[in-house]
This record gives C-alpha cells, sequence and structure tokens, in this order.
C-alpha cells in the first residue's frame, strides 16, 4: 500500500501535499455516478468497457476493484481532510 501511495506521489518524507481549492468539496458532493466514473477513468477500466470486451466471469473482478478504489478514495480523502484540519489548528 505504500509503495502504491508513493508511486502517485505521495511520500512519507514530505508532509504537505497541494490540493486544489475546492477539489475535496468537489468529489464529497459529486453525484454516486459521476464518482463511479471518475474510479472507472482513474482505475483503467473504462477503456474495457467503451471496448466491450468485458466477460461475465470478469465483472465481479472488476466490481471487487472498483469497490478497493472507492475504499482507497475514501481513505485518501479522510486522511487529506484530517492533515487540513491540523494544520489549521
Amino acid at each position: 500500500m505504500i509503495n502504491l501511495l508513493e508511486s502517485a506521489g505521495f511520500s512519507r518524507t514530505n508532509p504537505y501535499y497541494c490540493v486544489q481549492q475546492g477539489q475535496i468539496m468537489k468529489m464529497a458532493t459529486m453525484q454516486d455516478e459521476a464518482r463511479l466514473d471518475l474510479l472507472k477513468e482513474i482505475g483503467g477500466t473504462s477503456v474495457y468497457e467503451a471496448g466491450g470486451s468485458l466477460t461475465k466471469s470478469t465483472r465481479p473482478t472488476l466490481h471487487l476493484l472498483l469497490l478497493f478504489l472507492i475504499l482507497l478514495l475514501l481513505l485518501l480523502l479522510i486522511f487529506l481532510l484530517l492533515r487540513i484540519l491540523r494544520l489549521c489548528a
């Protein structure tokens, strides 16, 4: 998990992260369908769905992957919010 976050640009040695103003609020208030589309784009699954190459046997795996990405995104948002609150206090 740590390697995944470090490959995305997050590092333990740099405690400061730049988040554009309004991005957290935008993600928190976006519709479920838009959030799912964003996760599909991040996970690269939108390419497969557009091509129609998904079979019935790979769909459960895809749903598990999307669930994992949703949970990872929520954890990241919580982490960022806690960092912001700690910096403001």
